[in-house]
Order: C-alpha cells, then sequence, then structure tokens
C-alpha cells in the first residue's frame, strides 16, 4: 500500500455516507492482520485524515467528510 491515507479515504467514500467503525476500517485495510504496525499505520492514516478535514471521527466511527465527498462527485462526473 503506497498511501495508506488515500486508501481509507478511498473505503470511507466508498461508504459515504455511512459511518464504519474504526475497528471495521483496520480490519478492512489490514486483512485482518494483528500486527500492531499493520494496524497502527491505518489508525494514524485516519488521524491524519480528520486533521485534513477529509473524514470526521464520531466516537468509534468514522466517515467522509462533506467536502471530500463533494470533490470526489466532482471527479467522477
Amino acid at each position: 500500500m503506497s498511501d495508506p491515507r488515500l486508501a481509507v479515504l478511498e473505503l470511507l467514500l466508498d461508504h459515504h455516507p455511512g459511518l464504519l467503525a474504526v475497528d471495521e476500517v483496520i480490519r478492512e485495510m489490514t486483512s485482518g492482520a494483528e500486527a500492531f504496525a499493520a494496524r497502527d499505520e491505518i489508525e494514524v492514516a485516519l488521524r491524519e485524515l480528520v486533521e485534513a478535514g477529509l473524514a470526521h471521527r464520531l466516537g468509534a466511527f468514522v466517515f467522509a467528510s462533506h467536502a471530500a465527498a463533494g470533490f470526489h462527485q466532482m471527479r467522477q462526473d
């Protein structure tokens, strides 16, 4: 995986406007691996997406921001 932020954002956009549990995102992105490094990489990617305003975190759930979804839709058209 070259940039985990991009892969995580794509996953969130695929489920937009739905919420995904952080554990679901980690499980999906790591193919269920239990290795700390793999799980931590996804946690860091999620934190960076939230800090950049591309995703939001609501307790144990995350979702793509309206801005990210709007930009994604423009690129699709």
